[in-house]
């Protein structure tokens, strides 16, 4: 398949996860690190009438453990609603689950659907699963591997950082994830990737990556975002 733009590092795919991710070597990958469709309640395109809160990660995990190597890593955000499921699927496909960080987000003030939730929602979860045997994370030069990371949310007021997808996660926190579970010349995979956060963070660290993206919308901004023009 063609990538719908490359750099020396990376490749970027627009289309389907599911099929895509298929198509891909087995055990090549030293890091999934993946924001998948979760409990967000609006529609998902690719099946008419399934919302987003259609979890795919039953469907995609066994892939995810196929094109890992030995003793690599599953880096895979969580919503409150389908965490337990994730969990599950990823176990059930051969992974174990080292712990669960959290993502702390400062910034958001209104929290996520109040009329909903009697206390104001501010974090994310993360789950770390592994293939094999979990390693020691690197050390970040400047950062603390704590298991709750605090990075502000991506706002369209933002210079650095400006948000160009709904559920957009902070480059900082991308790239503190790639720097602490990978090595430079690693290959890290993000079947879900939005705005391109996640390449992003593995460009600029000499991560070999690739992404893929179900909407040519965001496809375009990743491309845009990678070249330097957003």
């Amino acid at each position: 398949m063609t990538p719908y733009y490359k750099t020396d590092l990376g490749e970027l795919y627009l289309g389907d996860a599911l099929e895509i991710l298929p198509t891909l070597p087995s055990n090549q990958a030293r890091a999934i690190i993946t924001d998948p469709p979760y409990g967000v309640g609006s529609v998902d395109k690719r099946l008419e009438g399934v919302r987003e809160d259609y979890n795919l990660i039953p469907q995609i995990a066994p892939e995810f453990y196929r094109i890992l190597q030995d003793n690599a890593v599953a880096i895979v955000f969580a919503g409150q609603k389908t965490y337990c499921e994730t969990v599950k699927a990823l176990e059930d496909a051969g992974f174990t689950i080292h712990q669960t960080l959290i993502w702390h987000r400062p910034n958001l003030v209104g929290g996520t659907n109040k009329s909903t939730f009697g206390f104001t929602s501010v974090y994310e979860q993360i789950i770390v699963a592994h293939k094999g045997r979990p390693g020691r994370p690197n050390r970040v030069e400047g950062l603390h591997n704590t298991d709750v990371l605090k990075y502000a949310m991506p706002q369209s007021n933002f210079k650095r950082d400006k948000r160009y997808h709904r559920h957009q996660k902070p480059l900082k926190l991308m790239e503190h994830l790639v720097l602490a579970y990978t090595n430079p010349g690693e290959l890290i995979v993000d079947p879900f990737a939005g705005a391109g956060t996640t390449a992003m963070a593995a460009e600029r660290h000499g991560r070999r990556w690739i992404a893929i993206e179900i909407e040519k919308g965001f496809v375009e901004i990743a491309r845009a975002r990678l070249t330097g023009v957003l």
